[in-house]
């Protein structure tokens, strides 16, 4: 069955389908090469956007007359800049953002000006008014009549944006967006996207892929360049920001938080990915007084009186805590007077713990030094990514509020703080990278940056990948029966992920007889050559493929191989959404490959093995479809499994979307466990104690 698919409208896990669309920074953008419908050059405009930044520097809106620049709204020096002109070129508007743009997630910024007085002129970011830098302001007319037009691009195609658009509005008047009714037809009061009012020239919702430049407008059509994706998270859902600690010297203080006693009952909910496993302290105050923080393979929870008698010793040791490059939500509360009011979750579920020493006591919080990221003394710093940091000094028994265990994403915890429990916390520093150390609960708890600025990281609530870590010597998953839904065909498309940590190589997927049968697998070579055969059931090669030096060590890779023998057009090999060229194909013959065997083997051999078989590295998100030709050469179909920043992409539950059929074999959530997803019942079982990987590209 071949599938030439051009649909792109793939919802992402939960119940909400994400607004926005996905721009690589290569070909994708809007344009128009005539003036707007009805346009007019004027002193007033109110301006709505958001942006989802993997790059950093590219143009969001431009307009462009005779070639020559008359106003754009683009990156400078890390910040966005509006720019404006008169019909002259010369600049009369020029105005910088007070803060840097975060990178990796959504930021709404919403502008309205009136060049007849400097009183109205506003700039919110995220619903926040601003304080920006307004380095030209004349008062004279913006020169809005150009003959050429670029969204995510200059008009001309150039400086391309690398990330995601949604919500794009321009219309000519001036709003007061002090008043906060006004601001509410573009964001909402929980900070989420509202659909783009219809009255502006622009006003492009962003909410169709398949006509993703559309605007509901009066200015005219857009028209599309590139082949884009729907977002894989939009900002009408919640999406927690992180921010990137290094490890040596990144971490936030303070050195007092308002409204905290010392007492016996605390709360503590983070959501971290570390990117390496060591002693790493997430949260002191006063040195341990109170304090979590890990080790390689633990978390520690301890606290001190006011003596310096230690009252509270825990320890807990479960995935994801031992796993680098994978997110999870720990939520912590305790209160000393009663051991029966005390837990830890992990991702939502309760988590065994240690409770070494639990003593009726109080601890002594109101010291003069906090820390998030950081020791209050010694070198013990966070590395890897923090999210929404939730600190109160009260017990909570219910801490289903942090963590829906249905999707496996962090919740939204409210403007400031209020949702999980009804009222806001102590604390609540959302970590988004723009302002790291703002304190969300109200109460002033602002924390200071030090070691900064933090890189934003790719949040929590994104779409991760799983996968498996093989030692390269015994480790890889085995199954001792027949792929259910797999017969032979000479058609298959096959998607897969690798890291190749050593110079040595290993086979990645192996499919044999236990007696003459057919014969598949796919393998790489100590020095990254590639190569992949298909045996049909008489045991006779009908299909070789080989590729020199294709594989690099240390650094994750994504392929995506699609073969239909009846034809040698029909064959195409990607390599980070890359054509892979110079293929030699030993054998290409019109037969049938047996994948109908009966011993399959991920990172091994199925039958006896040598040392070369052993996968040395993790291998992740693996989708086989026999029988399935899914036409890889086509640029729509490749972001169906990945999108345009390289990291994978929800396939449905069973990884139905990008053809409708699930797979034969999908192996993705709890990879490492040999879990098939499609439903088909192929589960594997591990041989050695094969371990999680951490998430596909989750540790770079």
């Amino acid at each position: 069955m071949t599938y030439p698919f051009n649909c792109l409208a793939v919802p992402v896990a939960g119940n909400v389908s994400p607004v926005g669309i996905d721009l690589d920074g290569v070909n994708d953008y809007g344009s128009r090469g005539s003036d707007l419908v009805g346009n007019a050059d004027g002193k007033t405009f109110t301006f709505s956007v958001w942006i989802y930044a993997d790059d950093t520097f590219f143009y969001v809106l431009s307009g462009k007359n005779s070639g020559n620049d008359r106003f754009e709204f683009r990156t400078f020096s890390g910040r966005m800049r509006f720019v404006a002109r008169n019909a002259a070129g010369s600049t009369i508007l020029s105005v910088d953002a007070e803060a840097a743009l975060t990178q990796n997630t959504f930021q709404h910024h919403l502008i309205s000006v009136d060049l007849t007085n400097s009183s109205n002129r506003h700039w919110y970011v995220d619903d926040r008014a601003t304080s920006p830098t307004w380095n030209t302001y004349s008062n004279d007319d913006i020169d809005f009549t150009c003959d050429a037009h670029g969204i995510g691009a200059e008009a001309t195609g150039g400086n391309k944006l690398k990330g995601r658009l949604a919500g794009l509005y321009l219309d000519y008047t001036y709003r007061d967006l002090s008043v906060e009714a006004n601001r509410r037809d573009f964001i909402t009061a929980d900070g989420f996207y509202v659909k783009p009012p219809t009255t502006g020239i622009l006003s492009l919702p962003m909410d169709d892929p398949t006509d993703p430049y559309r605007n509901d407008g009066t200015g005219g059509t857009i028209t599309a360049n590139g082949t884009v994706a729907r977002s894989g998270r939009g900002p009408n859902q919640y999406n927690p920001a992180a921010s990137t600690f290094d490890g040596s010297a990144d971490n936030l203080s303070t050195t007092s938080i308002s409204g905290l006693s010392d007492g016996k009952a605390i709360t503590l909910v983070f959501t971290f990915k570390r990117a390496s496993l060591g002693n790493h302290m997430v949260f002191d105050i006063g040195g341990s007084y109170f304090s979590v923080g890990f080790t390689s393979t633990q978390i520690n929870i301890q606290g001190f009186n006011s003596s310096t008698v230690l009252i509270l010793a825990a320890a807990c040791t479960v995935s994801p805590i031992a796993v680098a490059g994978r997110y999870g939500t720990i939520a912590i509360s305790l209160d000393l007077s009663n051991p029966s009011n005390r837990q830890v979750l992990i991702d939502g579920e309760a988590a065994a713990v240690s409770w070494n020493t639990y003593t009726n006591d109080t601890f002594d919080l109101t010291r003069s030094d906090y820390r998030v990221g950081g020791q209050v003394s010694g070198s013990q710093y966070y590395h890897g990514e923090l999210s929404d940091v939730w600190f109160d000094d009260a017990y909570h028994a219910d801490l289903s509020g942090f963590f829906d265990t249905a999707t496996g994403k962090a919740k939204d915890l409210g403007a400031n703080g209020e949702l999980p429990t009804g009222t806001a916390p102590t604390a609540y520093w959302p970590l988004n990278a723009a302002d790291p150390g703002r304190d969300a609960s109200g109460n002033g708890n602002t924390l200071t940056v030090n070691s900064g600025p933090y890189p934003g990281g790719r949040g929590p609530n994104e779409y991760w990948a799983g996968s498996m870590q093989g030692n390269g010597t015994t480790q890889f998953l085995k199954r001792t029966s027949a792929l259910n839904g797999a017969a032979a065909s000479g058609i298959f498309s096959v998607v897969w992920a690798i890291v190749r940590n050593t110079s040595a190589g290993g086979r990645i997927f192996h499919l044999n007889d236990s007696s003459t049968g057919g014969e598949f697998y796919i393998e790489f070579g100590s020095t990254g050559t590639l190569a992949v055969i298909g045996k049909n059931s008489a045991d006779t090669t009908i299909f070789n493929l080989n590729k020199a030096t294709l594989s690099s060590s240390g650094v994750w890779e994504i392929y995506h191989l699609c073969i239909d023998l009846s034809s040698t057009s029909l064959r195409h090999l990607y390599k980070d959404s890359a054509a892979v060229g110079t293929i030699t194909w030993n054998n290409y013959a019109d037969d049938a490959i047996d994948f109908s065997v009966d011993i399959a083997a991920v990172g091994g051999a199925a039958l006896s093995a040598s040392a070369s078989d052993w996968w040395p590295g993790k291998i992740g998100f693996f989708a086989f479809y026999p029988g399935q030709y899914i036409d890889f050469s086509q640029e729509a179909n490749r972001l169906l499994t990945v999108d345009a920043f390289g990291y994978p992409v929800y396939l449905g539950e069973r990884g139905e979307l990008p053809t409708g059929i699930p797979p034969a074999l999908y192996l993705n959530r709890n990879f490492h466990l040999g879990t098939d997803s499609s439903g088909n019942g192929n589960n594997f079982t591990p041989q050695n104690g094969p371990v999680d990987g951490g998430s596909v590209r989750g540790d770079e």
